[in-house]
């Protein structure tokens, strides 16, 4: 019983020490608050505010040798960064990303049609493991280049829509 108390008493001893030592290290570290000046009526600023994003994050990653499949994904991308609902970014951020797979139909036939594969993924950063969110598979041709772009990125907007929860 006696060695239980003595130990007890060590410990406790120590544990006041170490508070009472570290104390003024903890001290230093502490800056008292100092009053902000009000500004006179008149010349106040307005208070600043977070930058405000257009849209939801996304980027456009292309992988294909076809012509026509280049030149759907370049599209793609402008649609997107003319769109107020979309901010078309390769910043490492929380951000949704089209991965798009194209190639010729025939591959006699150069730039008559083109097949692509869409997949949408969400990104916490480049570090991290990607999210499948959906996917699409299509037949272009050169007329339909501009509609087909316009219909990728409304269904961009859905994906983003439905996912919206992941960037707040």
């Amino acid at each position: 019983m006696r060695y239980h108390f003595s130990l007890l008493l060590a410990l406790g001893f120590f544990c006041v020490a170490a508070v009472v030592f570290t104390a003024p290290a903890f001290a230093q570290e502490i800056k008292p608050l100092e009053p902000q000046q009000q500004p006179s009526k008149g010349t106040e600023k307005p208070a600043p505010t977070k930058t405000s994003r257009r849209g939801t994050p996304v980027t456009v990653q292309h992988d294909g040798e076809d012509e026509l499949g280049a030149r759907l994904a370049l599209k793609l991308k402008e649609t997107l960064n003319s769109s107020s609902l979309f901010d078309v970014s390769d910043k490492d951020e929380k951000k949704l990303k089209v991965i798009i797979k194209t190639m010729r139909e025939f591959e006699g036939r150069p730039n008559s049609s083109s097949i692509y594969s869409l997949v949408w993924v969400y990104s916490e950063s480049e570090a991290t493991l990607k999210y499948f969110l959906d996917t699409q598979i299509g037949l272009i041709n050169e007329g339909e280049l501009e509609s087909t772009a316009e219909a990728i990125a409304a269904a961009t907007e859905k994906v983003g829509a439905r996912y919206s929860y992941l960037f707040e």
